[in-house]
C-alpha cells in the first residue's frame, strides 16, 4: 500500500538529525561490547561508523528519486534508514563468517552462555546474504548461514540470497538496539534504533574497498557497469573478483587441513592451556580421522570463549561444556587415543591435559581432580615441564604455596631437558614468573614484625629474582610479556616502598626503565589491564610522578566502572555504586585508585596505608 504522507523541509532535516544522534549512541553502546566479545577470536578487524545527517538525507533522496505518490518509496524517510550506525566485522577465513554470525545471533537471543547483550532481545529485523557463488558450490556459505539462522528460530527473517552486479559477497544483519534518548523536558525515554552489521572475509573486504573506490565519485554518485569509465576496466575488475574468490577458498582449504595459523590470543586470556589453540587443533587434526575434526574444533572454540568470558560463573559453565565434549571425543575416538601427535605424545595425553585445564576454574573438588591428572602425568612423563607448571598453579589455587614452589622448582630444573619445549615457548617465561609469584605469596603472609622481616625480604628478593628470569626469556606471547613486566615492577615497587635503599638491581633507575616499557602495553580494557594500570599508579607515586599516578588511577576507575556496568545490567552507575559489582580481587585496586583520586582532590587528608593488591598471576 502506497504511503500518503511524508516528511519534507525542516521536519525531514530534524528527523535526519535525530537519527544521526541516536545512531551515535548506538555505536557507543555496541562497539565496546563487540570489541570484548568472543567475536574477536575470529575477527581480523572490527570497524564502525555513524551516518552524518547529510548522508541520511542523501539516502532518503536516492530512495525517493523518480517516485510518484503511488510508489512505495514516495514516503521514504529517516525512519526507514536501517544503517544509521554500521559495523563491519572482517574475518581471515570465509567460514569464520559463520562463527561470527552465530555469536551475534546468541547475543540477539540472549543466549545464557554470553554475558553481554547489546541488542534488543529477539530484535533481528532481517538477514541479507549477498553472494556470487553458484548454487551447490561446496565452499559457498549461504545454505549454512540459512541453517544456522533457522536453528535460532529466525527463519522468517532471512531474505533470499541476492547477487549484485559487482559480485559483492557478504552477510548483513539488521538488528534493533535499545538506547536512552535525553529530552529537553521530562525524563529520558527508551527507544529501539536499527543498525546494520556486515560480516565478510578479508578477501571480500579488499575487493569491496577497491570496487567502492573505482565506482563512487567524490559527490557520492555510483557508476554502473554501463558507464563508459567502468567499461574500460570492467573485465579486469571481474578477473580480480574471481582471483579474490579463489584466494578465499584456498585459504579456507589450507586452514581446514589443519595447518596452524597465527595464534590469535589476546590480552583477555588469563590462563594458559598446554599450547596455543591453533597448535593444539593442528596436532589433533593431523592424526585423528576427519569425522572427528568438527568435534575437535568445537572443543577448542568453546574453550577459547570460556577463557575470554569475564563472568566467572558463565565461564565455569562453558568449561563444564568443554569437559563433556572432551569426554565425548575420548569415547568416540577410543581406538585412536594411543596414536602419537607431532610432539611424540599420544592423543590421550592432549585430552587429559585439556580436561585438567578445564578443572582449574572450578571448586576445590575440581582442583583435586586436576591434581590426580597431573600426578598421573608425572608418573608417565617425568621429563615433561608443562604438567609440573600446571600442577604448581593448581596447588597455589588450593592455597598450598609450599607445594606449588616445589613443583615450579622441579619444572624449572627440567626446562632445558624437555624436548617438546622450544626456545620461544611460553612456559619458559610463565614458569619462572609464577615461581616468583608464589614467593610473593609467602612474603605476604609475613608481618612487619622485626622477627619476620628478614624472611619477608628474602622471599621478596626471590620473587624478584625469578621474575627477572622470566623477563629475560625469549617469549613472543604479548600477554606473558605484559604480566612479567607488570609483576617485576610491582615487586620492585613493594621492595623499595619498604626499603628505599633497594638491593642490587632493585632500584629506582631500574623501576623507571620498566615503567617506560609497561606504559604502552597497558592500553586495553581487560582484567590484566586494570592490574597493570594500578601498578603504574603506585610506581609513579613512589617516583614522585604525581600527574602520571593520577592518570593511571583514573584509567583504573574507568575500566572497573565498565566491568561493574556490564555485570549490573544498568545503564549508569555512580562511583559509590560500583563496589558491589566487583569481584573480591578487584576491590583493592578500586579502593586504591579511588583513594588516590580523592586524595588528589583534597578530600582525603590521611595517607591510606592499606596494602594495594594481591596480584593475580
Amino acid at each position: 500500500m502506497a504511503r500518503r504522507t511524508r516528511l519534507d523541509g525542516v521536519a525531514l532535516k530534524a528527523a535526519a538529525s535525530q537519527l544521526h544522534e541516536a545512531s551515535e549512541l548506538v555505536e557507543k553502546k555496541v562497539r565496546p561490547v563487540l570489541d570484548h566479545s568472543p567475536i574477536k577470536d575470529f575477527a581480523y578487524s572490527i570497524k564502525s561508523r555513524t551516518k552524518s545527517t547529510a548522508r541520511i538525507l542523501r539516502k532518503v533522496e536516492e530512495n525517493r528519486k523518480g517516485c510518484t505518490q503511488d510508489d512505495e518509496n514516495w514516503g521514504y524517510g529517516p525512519k526507514n534508514v536501517t544503517d544509521g550506525c554500521g559495523v563491519r566485522v572482517v574475518t581471515l577465513f570465509q567460514h569464520d563468517v559463520l562463527a561470527v554470525v552465530k555469536i551475534l545471533l546468541e547475543m540477539i537471543k540472549r543466549d545464557s552462555s554470553l554475558a553481554l547483550f547489546p541488542f534488543k532481545e529477539d530484535g533481528l529485523h532481517e538477514i541479507k546474504i549477498f553472494t556470487n557463488r553458484p548454487e551447490g558450490d561446496p565452499y559457498a556459505i549461504p545454505n549454512q548461514v540459512r541453517k544456522l539462522v533457522e536453528t535460532f528460530g529466525f527463519a522468517d527473517r532471512i531474505r533470499p540470497p541476492e547477487s549484485k552486479e559487482s559480485g559483492y559477497s557478504s552477510v548483513h544483519l539488521i538488528v534493533d538496539v535499545e538506547i536512552e534518548l535525553e529530552r529537553a523536558y521530562g525524563p529520558s525515554r527508551s527507544t529501539a534504533v536499527p543498525m546494520e552489521i556486515q560480516v565478510r572475509d578479508i578477501f571480500e573486504e579488499g575487493w569491496g574497498e577497491i570496487d567502492h573506490a573505482l565506482r563512487y565519485k567524490p559527490d557520492g554518485q555510483r557508476l554502473s557497469d554501463e558507464h563508459q569509465e567502468i567499461k574500460r576496466w570492467l573485465s579486469n575488475l571481474n578477473a580480480l573478483k574471481t582471483h579474490c574468490d579463489g584466494c578465499s577458498q584456498q585459504a579456507w582449504i589450507i586452514k581446514e587441513r589443519g595447518i596452524p595459523g597465527p595464534d590469535m590470543a589476546s590480552l583477555v586470556e588469563t590462563t594458559r592451556s598446554t599450547e596455543t589453540t591453533q597448535e593444539a587443533i593442528a596436532w589433533l587434526l593431523d592424526v585423528l580421522p576427519s569425522k572427528f575434526h568438527d568435534l575437535v574444533r568445537r572443543i577448542y572454540e568453546l574453550r577459547a570463549r570460556a577463557q575470554r568470558i569475564m563472568d566467572r560463573y558463565i565461564a565455569r559453565d562453558m568449561f563444564d561444556q568443554t569437559l563433556r565434549l572432551l569426554d565425548q571425543l575420548a569415547e568416540e575416538a577410543a581406538n585412536h587415543l594411543d596414536v602419537l601427535t607431532i610432539i611424540e605424545r599420544p592423543v590421550r595425553y592432549q585430552i587429559e591435559m585439556e580436561r585438567a585445564f578445564c578443572f582449574l576454574v572450578g571448586s576445590k573438588e575440581d582442583l583435586q581432580e586436576a591434581v590426580k591428572i597431573y600426578d598421573n602425568m608425572h608418573e608417565q612423563y617425568p621429563q615433561d615441564v608443562v604438567p609440573y607448571y600446571r600442577h604448581g598453579m593448581t596447588m597455589r589455587k588450593l592455597k598450598d604455596i609450599d607445594a606449588s614452589i616445589k613443583l615450579f622448582k622441579k619444572g624449572l630444573e627440567l626446562l632445558d631437558k624437555d624436548r617438546t619445549i622450544g626456545e620461544d615457548h611460553w612456559v619458559k617465561a610463565a614458569l619462572p614468573r609464577n615461581f616468583g609469584f608464589s614467593y610473593w605469596k609467602l612474603a605476604k603472609k609475613l608481618s612487619d614484625d622485626p622477627r619476620q622481616s628478614r624472611q619477608r625480604f628474602a622471599h621478596l628478593r626471590k620473587a624478584h629474582h625469578y621474575t627477572e628470569i622470566a623477563y629475560k626469556a625469549k617469549t613472543t606471547d604479548d600477554l606473558e610479556r605484559l604480566q612479567t613486566v607488570n609483576n617485576l615492577i610491582y615487586f620492585t615497587w613493594k621492595y623499595l616502598s619498604l626499603r628505599p635503599q633497594g638491593y642490587k638491581t632493585i632500584n629506582k633507575t631500574r623501576l623507571e626503565a620498566l615503567l617506560a616499557e609497561l606504559e604502552p602495553m597497558a592500553n586495553i580494557e581487560t582484567s590484566e589491564d586494570f592490574e597493570s594500570l594500578e601498578t603504574l599508579c603506585v610506581a609513579h607515586k613512589l617516583l614522585g610522578n604525581k600527574d602520571k599516578a593520577i592518570a593511571a588511577a583514573n584509567r583504573v576507575m574507568i575500566v572497573l566502572h565498565s566491568f561493574a556496568l556490564r555485570r549490573s545490567g544498568m545503564s549508569r552507575l555512580e562511583p559509590t555504586e560500583v563496589a558491589p559489582y566487583l569481584y573480591e580481587e578487584e576491590l583493592p585496586a578500586f579502593h586504591s585508585a579511588l583513594n588516590e583520586i580523592l586524595r588528589n582532590q583534597g578530600i582525603l587528608g590521611v595517607e591510606d596505608q592499606r596494602a594495594t593488591l594481591d596480584r593475580r598471576s
